[in-house]
C-alpha cells in the first residue's frame, strides 16, 4: 500500500435495475481482479404477486449462474 492509498472501501445504496450494467462497468469493473466482493439483495414484489413459473425460472437461472437458488417467499 502506498502513501496515497487506503486499505479499501465499502459502498451501500440502491441501484435502479435499469442502471445495473452501467453501475458495474463504470464503478466496479476496474476492481474485478483486485479483491472485489459483491453482495446483492433482490426484492421482487410486483402488484399481483409472482407466479410459481416465474419463481422456478428464477431458480433455474440462478443455478445456471452457479449461485444459490434458495428464494425466500414473501407473504
Amino acid at each position: 500500500m502506498s502513501a496515497r492509498s487506503i486499505a479499501g472501501f465499502r459502498w451501500e445504496g440502491d441501484v435502479p435495475w435499469q442502471k445495473w450494467s452501467q453501475f458495474y462497468s463504470k464503478v466496479f469493473s476496474r476492481f474485478s481482479q483486485k479483491g472485489l466482493k459483491l453482495r446483492v439483495v433482490v426484492e421482487v414484489a410486483p402488484t399481483g404477486g409472482v407466479s410459481e413459473q416465474e419463481v422456478q425460472e428464477t431458480k433455474t437461472a440462478l443455478k445456471e449462474l452457479g449461485l444459490a437458488d434458495d428464494l425466500r417467499k414473501r407473504d
